[in-house]
């Protein structure tokens, strides 16, 4: 609840810098867009689970008391963040003049649109990986064990780089 004040802060500085007039709404979307999606998500899941009869159901009172939490301090944070923003941020320093004559962008090429992008930073690790959770999966059938646990770590070692090398070349 106390990095509301931040996201209040960067949100009243870079609106005002973005040289936007309606400042109200931003902080009202700030304070309230993720935590009133959470809460509804939350309730979804705990009526579901109520139904259920589970014991991973939540009580309305702990419901009750994170939504007074989030009224009583994280709503006021956000508020003195968007105002301390406003007024301390300064102006846009931007590095370089900009031109007021607008230039052509060119169209991109079928490999530079983002379905294209999207579509292949996905295929790329889910290959690396399937490729290797097949060779795991095959051993483990023909039963030759390996320690699974270190055989786990090294296939999402390979992953994190694999996801690395993605997201750096798209």
């Amino acid at each position: 609840a106390l990095t509301t004040l931040v996201a209040g802060y960067v949100s009243g500085a870079l609106y005002l810098r973005s040289g936007g007039t309606c400042w109200i709404r931003t902080m009202v979307y700030t304070c309230a867009l993720f935590p009133s999606t959470i809460l509804a998500l939350t309730l979804m899941l705990n009526t579901v689970a109520f139904f259920y009869q589970s014991l991973a159901a939540i009580g309305f009172t702990s419901v009750v008391s994170v939504v007074l939490i989030w009224l009583l301090l994280a709503c006021p944070l956000c508020v003195l963040g968007t105002i301390v923003g406003r007024n301390w941020s300064g102006t846009s320093n931007a590095p370089c003049r900009v031109n007021s004559i607008p230039r052509l962008i060119p169209e991109k090429r079928w490999y530079a649109r983002p379905a294209v992008l999207i579509a292949l930073g996905g295929v790329l690790p889910f290959g690396s990986i399937f490729i290797e959770m097949y060779f795991v999966f095959t051993s483990f059938w023909n039963y030759k064990f390996y320690y699974v646990y270190g055989f786990m770590l090294l296939v999402y070692m390979i992953l994190v780089v694999v996801t690395v090398c993605v997201t750096i070349v798209v």
